[in-house]
Protein backbone atom coordinates (compact mmCIF):
# COMPACT_ATOMS: atom_id res chain seq x y z
CA UNK A 1 0.00 0.00 0.00
CA UNK A 2 1.41 3.38 -0.21
CA UNK A 3 0.38 6.42 2.33
CA UNK A 4 1.89 10.54 2.23
CA UNK A 5 2.80 9.75 5.83
CA UNK A 6 3.59 6.77 7.70
CA UNK A 7 4.20 7.40 11.96
CA UNK A 8 6.04 4.55 13.70
CA UNK A 9 4.62 4.35 17.08
CA UNK A 10 1.60 5.33 19.51
CA UNK A 11 3.35 6.72 22.30
CA UNK A 12 3.01 10.24 22.77
CA UNK A 13 5.46 11.35 20.64
CA UNK A 14 3.26 9.58 17.59
CA UNK A 15 0.08 10.03 18.44
CA UNK A 16 0.66 14.20 18.88
CA UNK A 17 2.61 13.55 15.43
CA UNK A 18 -0.38 11.84 13.89
CA UNK A 19 -2.87 13.92 15.52
CA UNK A 20 -1.58 17.15 14.04
CA UNK A 21 -0.86 15.49 10.28
CA UNK A 22 -4.87 14.77 10.32
CA UNK A 23 -5.36 18.60 12.05
CA UNK A 24 -3.40 19.87 8.42
CA UNK A 25 -5.46 17.88 5.91
CA UNK A 26 -3.29 14.90 5.57
CA UNK A 27 -4.25 10.92 6.13
CA UNK A 28 -1.51 9.75 8.46
CA UNK A 29 -0.91 5.93 8.71
CA UNK A 30 -0.11 5.27 12.05
CA UNK A 31 1.22 1.89 13.59
CA UNK A 32 2.21 0.19 16.43
CA UNK A 33 3.23 -3.30 17.18
CA UNK A 34 2.21 -3.46 20.81
CA UNK A 35 -0.02 -1.06 22.78
CA UNK A 36 -1.25 2.39 22.55
CA UNK A 37 0.54 4.23 25.03
CA UNK A 38 4.27 3.14 24.66
CA UNK A 39 6.70 3.69 28.10
CA UNK A 40 3.42 5.50 29.16
CA UNK A 41 2.09 2.74 30.51
CA UNK A 42 4.26 2.27 33.18
CA UNK A 43 4.01 5.19 34.37
CA UNK A 44 3.02 5.90 38.05
CA UNK A 45 1.99 9.40 38.17
CA UNK A 46 2.94 11.97 35.48
CA UNK A 47 3.41 14.82 37.53
CA UNK A 48 5.04 17.46 35.49
CA UNK A 49 2.26 17.30 32.55
CA UNK A 50 1.62 20.80 31.94
CA UNK A 51 -2.03 21.07 32.73
CA UNK A 52 -2.53 18.39 35.04
CA UNK A 53 -1.57 19.72 38.16
CA UNK A 54 -2.65 16.64 40.30
CA UNK A 55 -0.65 14.48 38.33
CA UNK A 56 -2.21 12.06 36.09
CA UNK A 57 -1.37 8.16 35.61
CA UNK A 58 0.11 6.89 32.40
CA UNK A 59 -2.20 4.38 31.64
CA UNK A 60 -5.03 7.22 31.89
CA UNK A 61 -3.40 9.55 29.79
CA UNK A 62 -2.71 6.87 27.31
CA UNK A 63 -6.35 6.35 27.51
CA UNK A 64 -7.07 10.12 26.68
CA UNK A 65 -4.56 10.66 23.65
CA UNK A 66 -5.75 6.98 22.10
CA UNK A 67 -9.42 8.85 22.12
CA UNK A 68 -8.14 12.14 21.17
CA UNK A 69 -6.94 11.05 18.02
CA UNK A 70 -10.40 8.59 17.25
CA UNK A 71 -12.24 11.66 17.65
CA UNK A 72 -10.11 13.35 14.75
CA UNK A 73 -10.73 9.71 12.63
CA UNK A 74 -6.90 8.60 12.88
CA UNK A 75 -6.88 4.49 13.25
CA UNK A 76 -3.97 2.78 14.98
CA UNK A 77 -3.07 -0.24 13.08
CA UNK A 78 -1.66 -3.47 14.77
CA UNK A 79 1.52 -3.64 12.70
CA UNK A 80 4.95 -4.21 13.49
CA UNK A 81 7.61 -2.39 11.04
CA UNK A 82 10.81 -4.71 10.45
CA UNK A 83 12.77 -3.06 8.23
CA UNK A 84 12.55 0.65 6.72
CA UNK A 85 14.76 1.74 3.68
CA UNK A 86 15.06 4.35 1.24
CA UNK A 87 13.31 3.56 -1.81
CA UNK A 88 12.81 5.90 -4.57
CA UNK A 89 11.58 9.17 -3.38
CA UNK A 90 10.49 7.65 -0.49
CA UNK A 91 10.56 5.00 1.72
CA UNK A 92 9.55 1.58 1.71
CA UNK A 93 8.47 -0.16 5.33
CA UNK A 94 8.59 -3.92 5.36
CA UNK A 95 5.60 -4.68 7.94
CA UNK A 96 4.28 -7.81 9.27
CA UNK A 97 1.00 -7.70 6.73
CA UNK A 98 2.64 -6.65 3.80
CA UNK A 99 4.85 -3.42 1.96
CA UNK A 100 4.19 0.37 2.82
CA UNK A 101 5.36 3.12 0.68
CA UNK A 102 5.70 6.39 2.16
CA UNK A 103 6.23 9.66 1.01
CA UNK A 104 7.59 10.64 4.48
CA UNK A 105 8.06 8.88 7.75
CA UNK A 106 8.18 9.75 11.65
CA UNK A 107 9.94 7.46 13.55
CA UNK A 108 8.21 7.23 16.89
CA UNK A 109 9.22 3.72 18.34
CA UNK A 110 10.55 4.72 21.60
CA UNK A 111 12.92 2.73 23.51
CA UNK A 112 13.53 -1.07 24.30
CA UNK A 113 14.62 -1.67 27.90
CA UNK A 114 18.10 -2.77 28.51
CA UNK A 115 19.07 -6.24 29.51
CA UNK A 116 21.58 -7.06 32.46
CA UNK A 117 23.26 -9.56 30.42
CA UNK A 118 22.81 -11.98 33.22
CA UNK A 119 22.56 -15.82 33.38
CA UNK A 120 19.17 -17.23 33.47
CA UNK A 121 17.60 -13.39 32.42
CA UNK A 122 16.80 -14.10 28.59
CA UNK A 123 15.62 -18.35 29.73
CA UNK A 124 13.22 -16.86 32.56
CA UNK A 125 12.14 -13.37 30.63
CA UNK A 126 8.01 -12.67 30.24
CA UNK A 127 7.95 -15.62 32.97
CA UNK A 128 9.83 -14.56 36.23
CA UNK A 129 12.47 -11.89 34.97
CA UNK A 130 10.40 -9.07 33.72
CA UNK A 131 11.76 -5.61 31.94
CA UNK A 132 8.97 -3.21 32.05
CA UNK A 133 5.78 -2.50 34.74
CA UNK A 134 3.28 -3.03 31.62
CA UNK A 135 4.19 -6.69 31.24
CA UNK A 136 3.41 -8.34 34.81
CA UNK A 137 0.68 -10.42 34.51
CA UNK A 138 -1.89 -10.29 37.19
CA UNK A 139 -0.75 -13.22 38.91
CA UNK A 140 2.52 -12.07 39.05
CA UNK A 141 3.22 -12.54 42.74
CA UNK A 142 3.34 -10.75 46.09
CA UNK A 143 7.11 -10.33 46.62
CA UNK A 144 9.59 -8.61 43.92
CA UNK A 145 12.87 -7.73 43.16
CA UNK A 146 13.55 -4.37 41.24
CA UNK A 147 17.39 -4.00 40.01
CA UNK A 148 18.08 -0.44 39.38
CA UNK A 149 18.54 2.97 40.78
CA UNK A 150 16.81 5.91 38.53
CA UNK A 151 13.75 7.05 38.31
CA UNK A 152 12.15 4.01 36.69
CA UNK A 153 13.41 1.95 39.17
CA UNK A 154 12.09 3.84 42.28
CA UNK A 155 8.74 4.57 40.47
CA UNK A 156 8.03 0.79 39.50
CA UNK A 157 9.55 -0.18 43.39
CA UNK A 158 6.56 2.56 44.42
CA UNK A 159 3.86 0.65 41.90
CA UNK A 160 4.44 -2.37 43.52
CA UNK A 161 4.47 -1.09 47.00
CA UNK A 162 0.91 0.51 46.37
CA UNK A 163 -0.87 -3.00 44.60
CA UNK A 164 0.48 -4.71 48.20
CA UNK A 165 3.23 -6.36 46.89
CA UNK A 166 6.64 -6.51 49.12
CA UNK A 167 9.65 -5.23 47.15
CA UNK A 168 13.32 -4.80 47.42
CA UNK A 169 14.96 -2.52 45.48
CA UNK A 170 18.45 -3.42 44.63
CA UNK A 171 20.83 -0.89 43.46
CA UNK A 172 24.41 -1.78 42.19
CA UNK A 173 26.10 1.84 43.27
CA UNK A 174 26.23 3.18 46.33
CA UNK A 175 23.69 5.91 46.25
CA UNK A 176 20.83 6.44 44.00
CA UNK A 177 20.49 8.44 40.83
CA UNK A 178 16.69 8.98 41.00
CA UNK A 179 14.67 12.27 41.93
CA UNK A 180 14.91 13.09 45.81
CA UNK A 181 11.06 13.29 45.75
CA UNK A 182 10.65 9.61 44.42
CA UNK A 183 13.75 8.61 46.77
CA UNK A 184 12.09 10.23 50.14
CA UNK A 185 8.81 8.36 48.80
CA UNK A 186 10.48 4.89 48.84
CA UNK A 187 12.14 5.38 51.89
CA UNK A 188 8.98 6.11 53.60
CA UNK A 189 6.98 3.33 52.26
CA UNK A 190 7.13 -0.09 54.25
CA UNK A 191 6.41 -2.37 51.94
CA UNK A 192 9.87 -0.85 49.68
CA UNK A 193 13.52 -2.19 51.49
CA UNK A 194 16.44 -0.62 49.38
CA UNK A 195 19.21 -2.51 49.03
CA UNK A 196 22.63 -0.66 47.84
CA UNK A 197 26.01 -1.74 46.44
CA UNK A 198 24.36 -5.10 45.53
CA UNK A 199 26.28 -6.67 41.98
CA UNK A 200 23.52 -9.48 40.69
CA UNK A 201 25.28 -12.08 38.73
CA UNK A 202 23.12 -14.79 38.13
CA UNK A 203 18.87 -15.42 38.30
CA UNK A 204 18.03 -18.89 39.31
CA UNK A 205 14.66 -20.75 39.07
CA UNK A 206 13.99 -22.04 42.55
CA UNK A 207 10.71 -23.74 43.04
CA UNK A 208 8.57 -21.47 41.12
CA UNK A 209 10.15 -18.51 42.62
CA UNK A 210 13.12 -16.52 41.42
CA UNK A 211 16.55 -16.63 43.18
CA UNK A 212 19.26 -13.70 42.70
CA UNK A 213 23.02 -14.23 43.46
CA UNK A 214 25.38 -11.58 43.66
CA UNK A 215 29.07 -11.62 43.16
CA UNK A 216 29.86 -10.44 46.92
CA UNK A 217 29.82 -13.72 48.78
CA UNK A 218 28.82 -12.10 51.84
CA UNK A 219 25.49 -10.76 50.16
CA UNK A 220 22.89 -13.73 50.76
CA UNK A 221 20.95 -14.51 47.63
CA UNK A 222 17.65 -13.32 47.55
CA UNK A 223 14.31 -15.31 46.78
CA UNK A 224 11.10 -13.50 45.51
CA UNK A 225 8.24 -14.23 43.65
CA UNK A 226 9.88 -12.26 40.04
CA UNK A 227 12.41 -9.88 39.07
CA UNK A 228 11.77 -6.55 37.31
CA UNK A 229 15.08 -5.14 35.63
CA UNK A 230 15.19 -1.12 35.10
CA UNK A 231 18.53 -0.22 33.92
CA UNK A 232 17.67 2.21 31.42
CA UNK A 233 17.11 1.72 27.88
CA UNK A 234 18.01 2.30 24.23
CA UNK A 235 16.70 3.39 20.70
CA UNK A 236 14.22 1.51 19.33
CA UNK A 237 15.83 1.77 15.79
CA UNK A 238 16.96 -2.05 14.86
CA UNK A 239 14.90 -1.73 11.92
CA UNK A 240 16.65 0.69 10.60
CA UNK A 241 18.24 0.32 7.39
CA UNK A 242 22.12 0.72 8.17
CA UNK A 243 22.38 4.17 5.81
CA UNK A 244 18.93 5.90 7.70
CA UNK A 245 20.99 5.11 11.30
CA UNK A 246 22.55 8.47 11.97
CA UNK A 247 19.22 9.88 12.62
CA UNK A 248 19.95 13.01 11.38
CA UNK A 249 18.51 14.09 7.52
CA UNK A 250 18.22 17.89 6.60
CA UNK A 251 17.24 16.91 3.04
CA UNK A 252 15.05 13.94 3.84
CA UNK A 253 11.71 13.45 4.42
CA UNK A 254 12.57 11.30 7.62
CA UNK A 255 12.44 12.44 10.97
CA UNK A 256 12.37 11.02 14.59
CA UNK A 257 10.59 12.12 17.71
CA UNK A 258 10.21 11.46 21.41
CA UNK A 259 12.62 8.79 23.29
CA UNK A 260 13.64 7.08 20.17
CA UNK A 261 15.89 10.22 19.93
CA UNK A 262 15.63 12.05 22.74
CA UNK A 263 18.31 10.00 24.80
CA UNK A 264 17.86 10.66 28.49
CA UNK A 265 15.17 13.11 28.51
CA UNK A 266 12.56 10.77 27.99
CA UNK A 267 9.84 13.13 28.97
CA UNK A 268 6.40 12.85 28.16
CA UNK A 269 6.24 16.88 27.27
CA UNK A 270 9.07 16.36 25.50
CA UNK A 271 8.03 13.76 23.63
CA UNK A 272 4.39 15.92 22.85
CA UNK A 273 6.64 18.74 21.40
CA UNK A 274 8.95 16.36 19.14
CA UNK A 275 5.68 14.58 17.70
CA UNK A 276 4.07 18.15 16.74
CA UNK A 277 7.49 19.88 15.52
CA UNK A 278 7.70 16.77 13.10
CA UNK A 279 4.50 16.80 11.83
CA UNK A 280 4.54 20.45 10.64
CA UNK A 281 7.98 20.02 9.12
CA UNK A 282 6.35 17.04 7.88
CA UNK A 283 3.27 18.95 6.10
CA UNK A 284 5.97 22.17 5.10
CA UNK A 285 8.06 19.73 3.55
CA UNK A 286 5.49 17.78 1.36
CA UNK A 287 3.76 21.36 0.41
CA UNK A 288 7.39 22.64 -0.97
CA UNK A 289 7.25 18.75 -2.87
CA UNK A 290 4.24 19.71 -4.37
Amino acid sequence: METDVLVIGAGPAGLTAALQLKRSGLDPFLVEKSSIGGSLLNARCIENYPGVPSGISGRELARLLDEHIRDFGVEVHAICVERLDRRGDGFMAACSQGDIFARAVIVASGGVPLHLGLPGEDAYSGKLVFHELKDLPEDAGRSACVIGGGDVAFDYALSLAESGIGVKLIMRSDRPRALKKLEAEAQRTPGIAIISQAEPIQFLKDSGSVCIHFRDSSQSPLRCDFVLVAIGRRPNVDFLAPELMKRSYPDLPLFFAGDVVNGSFRQVGIAVGDGLRCAMQVVQLLLELE
